[in-house]
């Protein structure tokens, strides 16, 4: 059965991946009361919660255990309707579905080397410089500027979000960014930096100064990359392979 979550339970049961940790990232920010975002909870006959799902705008974040029921789970997701679903790869397959984009998901465990001190961590960097880094580091589905703008202020407002940037002179180098920090976790990404700096481990530096923040008050810290040799520049970063992301849009097959 699928019902409206309650906060606390919710967030409770979101503890357990990364993307528990976004769906109570946009609880933290937007709240249940929003009418941009809904959040669901799926319990079994002895109405313990075995999914937990969140509806931001046309996308869905879907945090599932292995003994969900998958076959409502999908049902549910075509009534309430989306464009592109979030969940593990392993769940995508689950609900039947072929995945359109997946990769790896790496748990920072420990720095390997000291970081080298260049990254700041401002409250309220110039986004307008963050989003022209990002666009033209091939990051093609952030939407308009403007909108992506208000969204990051948002989060940014809220506490569950923070930005690690790098500069060169009066020029943004590198950035990554926490986009979602809750008690338990932070979720990272948006990692990037300037073609002509490349290779220099700005954006390493940029999301390691993140990651150390974050596991050095316990939290539990992740980020998803794509498949290749990205995976192996995260391994020798101190992060550990740890499950497979996927993501499928409506389009593919609906």
């Amino acid at each position: 059965m699928l019902k409206l979550a309650e906060e606390k339970e919710l967030l409770d049961f979101c503890r357990r991946d990364a993307f528990g940790t976004k769906i109570a990232g946009y609880l933290k920010t937007y709240s249940a009361d929003s009418a941009a975002v809904r959040f669901w909870v799926q319990q079994n006959d002895e109405n313990i919660i075995t999914a937990a799902v969140c509806r931001i705008y046309d996308s869905v974040v879907l945090s599932a255990e292995p003994d969900a029921d998958f076959e409502e789970l999908w049902q549910f997701l075509k009534i309430i309707g989306f464009s592109t679903l979030s969940c593990e790869e392993s769940v995508c397959q689950k609900l039947g579905l072929s995945p359109t984009r997946s990769g790896n998901i790496v748990r920072f465990e420990h720095l390997l080397k000291p970081l080298r001190g260049e990254a700041q961590m401002p409250r309220y960097p110039d986004l307008r410089d963050v989003y022209s880094l990002l666009v033209s580091s091939g990051f093609d589905r952030l939407g308009g500027r403007d909108e992506w703008i208000a969204d990051v202020s948002r989060r940014m407002n809220r506490d569950t979000a923070q930005w690690s940037v790098i500069y060169s002179g009066k020029t943004l180098a590198a950035c990554a960014c926490a986009l979602f920090v809750v008690d338990s976790a932070a979720f990272l990404g948006c990692v990037a930096a300037r073609e002509d700096m490349r290779g220099r481990g700005l954006g390493g530096e940029a999301v390691l100064t993140l990651a150390e923040r974050y596991s050095s008050d316990g939290r539990r810290v992740e980020l998803f990359c794509k498949d290749g040799s990205i995976v192996e520049f995260y391994k020798k970063s101190g992060f550990v392979p740890v499950g497979r992301w996927a993501e499928y849009d409506t389009e593919q097959e609906i």
